[in-house]
């Protein structure tokens, strides 16, 4: 790696980040002046695994390819490209949804990030998610998911079949959920009563 400091401007030469969650070769510049600017490029893979930063209930598998260009400025950065996500595995604490094997790309807009199409398996059913993002200061969110025929233990003593839709909307602290939902089928355990 090479390392360049002039005009207030620090250069990194291309170079390669490796390790067990990931591969990628990263690059840019990052200028120190009264208008301080990012100017990186990154590109290779990363682990699911990393996710759980974000949140040590998430327990993810799988990986992404990973595509980005961050702008802007250290304070506000903005990043574009695309993570092609491959056999992503992941569950959450005790939400009772687990997916399994989705695939699809999310593409990062900025201070937005769009999921274009991510579909996979759930409780023996398949799912699909669209929607998107957004990093602003109050992080806000849309995100659809159409569901058929998905298993899905909640509460404890039953065990549901569903198809059909939901949209979460909202902010982290104001969110809402609403959907249509067909169940398909009910169960309750031996020991219900």
């Amino acid at each position: 790696m090479e390392i360049q400091y002039a005009g207030r401007t620090l250069k990194v030469s291309r170079f390669r980040i490796q390790g067990p969650s990931t591969n990628l070769e990263a690059e840019g510049a990052i200028h120190f002046g009264e208008q301080a600017s990012l100017n990186l490029n990154a590109q290779g893979e990363s682990d699911a695994k990393l996710l759980s930063l974000l949140d040590p209930a998430v327990n993810a598998t799988g990986s992404s390819k990973v595509n980005l260009r961050i702008n802007g400025t250290p304070a506000r950065p903005l990043v574009f490209g695309s993570l092609e996500v491959r056999d992503l595995n992941l569950t959450y604490g005790d939400f009772p949804f687990h997916l399994f094997s989705m695939n699809g790309e999310i593409q990062l807009e900025g201070e937005r990030a769009t999921i274009r199409s991510l579909s996979g398996l759930s409780g023996g059913g398949s799912v699909s998610v669209q929607g998107f993002l957004t990093f602003a200061e109050i992080p806000r969110f849309e995100l659809r998911a159409k569901v058929d025929q998905v298993r899905v233990r909640y509460p404890s003593d039953f065990s549901s079949q569903l198809t059909g839709t939901l949209r979460l909307t909202g902010t982290a602290k104001n969110s809402r959920l609403e959907g249509d939902l067909i169940v398909r089928q009910l169960f309750t355990s031996p020991g219900f009563n």
